[in-house]
């Protein structure tokens, strides 16, 4: 008897946790395809120094984390884990509904890579330029990236 009951539980918890896999992963994709995801992730792919810091293309868009997405009727805020060939970034993107039309105007959209010590800030939009710690100016990167690389 005990057997059964035990082979019951066992049952109903991994039933639970499989939905709860699936509500999650459904979400995550259903984040991923929307409007104020996909625009600054192309505005990404358009940007040459921010696809330079990331180690060249192909650039690919991560599953977002769910506890950094603040999705309301108003605003859309959340980070985007995006890699690259060498290194991997967030960008931290807010977008706020357009009252006109059903659409997403974006806000603002700035990536962070981390290298070790060193950061870059790289504002997608509005296109303010790349913040470093370095002192290297960034034509450099590849250079740094090359010998970061092991051969």
């Amino acid at each position: 008897m005990n057997r059964k009951v035990m082979y019951t539980a066992l049952g109903i918890a991994a039933t639970g946790v499989f939905a709860i896999d699936y509500m999650w992963i459904t979400t995550a994709r259903r984040h991923m395809k929307a409007d104020y995801t996909q625009t600054p992730f192309k505005l990404l792919l358009d940007h040459t120094k921010g696809c330079q810091l990331l180690g060249g293309k192909p650039i690919k868009l991560k599953m977002p984390n769910l506890d950094h997405v603040k999705v309301d009727e108003e605003s859309a805020k959340l980070q985007v884990r995006v890699r690259g060939g060498t290194r991997k970034g967030l960008i931290h993107t807010k977008s706020i509904k357009n009252k006109n039309s059903d659409g997403w105007e974006l806000e603002y959209a700035v990536m962070r890579v981390d290298s070790g010590k060193l950061f870059w800030n790289v504002w997608l939009y509005p296109d303010e330029g790349v913040e470093s710690s370095s002192n290297d100016p960034l034509e450099n990167v590849e250079a740094i990236t090359k010998q970061q690389m092991p051969s």
